[in-house]
């Protein structure tokens, strides 16, 4: 079959990479430790990716490792990831400290 590609390529072998891929996930609870998340989609543990969501009105964002996945309670419900955060600002900290105080 003759090569119609303009630049040539070659076959690297057994390397993996991670690409960025958004997904929703439901919000379950919130700490400033980390976050309980219920997904149609599984996730490593280990995985790490960045948390967008809106809080008590206010925009969130905060950089989240997972720690554990398990199945969800019900057939058809996913799973429930726990995560922590590892990277989040003092703004988004302090956001979940007076959403925790206002319950």
């Amino acid at each position: 079959m003759e090569e119609r590609r303009r630049v040539p390529r070659h076959q690297v072998g057994e390397e993996f990479a991670n690409l960025p891929a958004n997904m929703s996930v439901r919000v379950l609870d919130i700490s400033t430790a980390g976050v309980l998340l219920q997904s149609p989609r599984i996730l490593n543990a280990g995985a790490r990716g960045s948390l967008r969501f809106t809080l008590a009105g206010a925009p969130f964002l905060a950089d989240i490792q997972v720690r554990r996945v398990t199945s969800g309670s019900d057939p058809g419900s996913g799973y429930r990831i726990g995560a922590t955060f590892v990277g989040m600002s003092l703004e988004h900290r302090q956001l979940i400290e007076r959403f925790m105080n206002n319950d």
